[in-house]
């Protein structure tokens, strides 16, 4: 009997297995465990509670353990970034617990979540709460424990949080919009010719702000991604996004200006290492040093620059301008692209397409306060 059939058999015939005791379980090797899935433990649980039965405690951690286990060897269909929200979300509701002294908190009863949504709402912003209520229902559904929220009255909670929320002006916090003008005072404050870390630096938010990439998209950014046109210009393939994992690259256009920052960036890399050819399959964007050179380190292993990096570098812009007020981050010149673009006569779905957005909602979110000035209604009438 194969180990499919083996737990199928165990989930169809639980009551007379429960039944025949603690041994029986015990007998189970690690396989069993490493083929059991979260429908077939959720439906063990409840064959057992229909027959009044209650399913022996090490028997249980076990199974949810594996179950665990199992999800996270998979997280790679998960973005690194989500992974760690949902670890940090989890985190958060177990501490919740401990400090309110609630002693069963996993599984998660509708009721308890309710309580956990009102209480934490009093605290964080209504997207961080939904991000909360997401990482616990994901931990019942992947270890077959009913999903909390997949409850009316739960779901009805976070829905009368949200709404009150909004209505009390609530504002999403966008990022900062990093905009052309910041761009061009940018190139004539740094000393790109002399500093070859402020040039990297300009030349990441040259890029940045043509082709509106996310952090994790400019960093994976290699030489041989880029086009050089007859114009001057270029064109940027892009393999995947957050959006797009179909195996069929997008593309970007890169900016005359940007081109030329690009193709000094490749030879500085490069030259770095005694042999200034450009490699094509070779990150373009690495870190440096503290001493404002390339790090050797990183170009031999061919490692790309973090996205925690490149919030720094549009800190250090930041502090290069005498900005004040809310800093700069790695979303800033996709945020004052899309703003830019929308000025200079690019619709909703043009710019959705531009940012390679999934649907229209952010393009039309970070162009709503300028949409003020370029409507053409109220405006033509009375001036």
């Amino acid at each position: 009997m194969c180990l499919g059939q083996l737990v199928a058999n165990i989930v169809n015939n639980s009551v007379s297995i429960i039944k025949g005791g603690v041994a029986v379980l015990d007998r189970l090797t690690d396989d069993f465990f490493d083929e059991l899935r979260p429908e077939q433990f959720r439906r063990l649980n409840e064959e057992a509670s229909k027959a009044g039965i209650v399913l022996p405690e090490n028997f249980e951690r076990r199974c949810v353990e594996a179950l665990y286990e199992n999800f996270l060897k998979r997280s790679g269909q998960y973005s690194k970034r989500t992974m760690i929200q949902f670890h940090s979300n989890i985190g958060v509701y177990f501490h919740w617990c401990e400090k309110k002294g609630h002693s069963t908190c996993f599984p998660c009863s509708s009721k308890l979540l309710e309580k956990y949504m009102k209480d934490k709402s009093k605290k964080v912003h209504r997207n961080t709460l939904k991000s909360h209520v997401w990482a616990i229902s994901k931990a019942h559904r992947v270890t077959g424990y009913p999903d909390p929220y997949d409850d009316i009255y739960a779901k009805g909670t976070l829905a009368e949080i949200i709404r009150k929320k909004v209505e009390s002006r609530e504002a999403v916090d966008q990022a900062r919009p990093f905009r052309l003008e910041h761009l061009q005072k940018l190139s004539e404050v740094w000393n790109i010719k002399n500093s070859l870390l402020e040039h990297r630096d300009l030349t990441l938010l040259s890029v940045a702000f043509d082709t509106l990439l996310r952090e994790s998209e400019l960093v994976r950014i290699r030489n041989g991604d880029i086009t050089l046109n007859s114009d001057g210009s270029g064109t940027l393939m892009i393999p995947f996004t957050k959006t797009n994992k179909r195996g069929t690259p997008d593309y970007a256009y890169l900016s005359a200006a940007s081109v030329a920052l690009l193709k000094v960036q490749a030879k500085n890399v490069r030259c770095e290492l005694g042999n200034c050819e450009v490699v094509k399959d070779k990150h373009l964007f690495i870190a440096y040093r503290r001493s404002g050179r390339p790090d050797r380190k990183a170009l031999s292993v061919n490692a790309p620059l973090s996205s925690n990096s490149v919030d720094i570098i549009f800190k250090r812009a930041f502090q290069a301008l005498a900005m004040k007020g809310k800093v700069w981050t790695g979303h800033s010149a996709r945020v004052g692209s899309a703003i830019e673009l929308h000025l200079s006569g690019e619709d909703i779905l043009s710019l959705q397409h531009s940012g390679r957005w999934s649907t229209s909602t952010m393009p039309y979110e970070y162009t709503r306060q300028v949409r003020s000035i370029i409507n053409k209604g109220i405006k033509g009438l009375r001036g």
